[in-house]
């Protein structure tokens, strides 16, 4: 199903297309840039594995936003890029064998978003916090933060 290749060229993951929200005969493909895998597994060990769990998202997303805008200021701004937004049961911080844990429960009340450029790029993953009303959705869900809305979204 999805297609991948070999770090530290990058990896690929298929999902469904956000703008049509086909199924599986209509994937597109958000790729993981190998410099940025390369330089997390240098730099920031723990983000480089939450990459897993940031492919797991991709794959399963619970809804996907269009026209992002990060709300804190710190990510390069992507005004027509993509927000996928999951509840995935672990969060993966290390190694599978690690005997400090590679894996954790995601937080209650959080979810993980992975921002994904207009091109498929994905540039950051994270734990945010949920909507207290709608507990598959970040807070601020709104058009300021996401001005083309919802774009596709699971059926429950």
């Amino acid at each position: 199903m999805p297609s991948t290749t070999s770090f530290p060229d990058g990896r690929a993951n298929a999902c469904y297309d956000p703008l049509t929200g086909g199924g599986d005969e209509d994937r597109w493909l958000c790729r993981f840039p190998g410099k940025l895998l390369a330089s997390l597994w240098e730099h920031a060990p723990s983000k480089y594995y939450q990459s897993f769990t940031a492919r797991e998202v991709i794959e399963n997303a619970e809804v996907v936003y269009y026209g992002i805008r990060i709300k804190d200021g710190k990510d390069a701004p992507a005004p027509w890029g993509y927000c996928f937004v999951g509840v995935p049961k672990t969060l993966r911080i290390g190694p599978l064998n690690d005997p400090n844990g590679g894996i954790l429960p995601i937080p209650i009340g959080c979810v993980f978003t992975v921002y994904v450029s207009q091109a498929g790029e994905v540039f950051e993953w994270r734990l945010e916090p949920a909507d207290p009303r709608f507990p598959t959705r970040p807070q601020e869900h709104d058009a300021q933060r996401f001005p083309g809305g919802a774009v596709w979204q699971r059926d429950n």
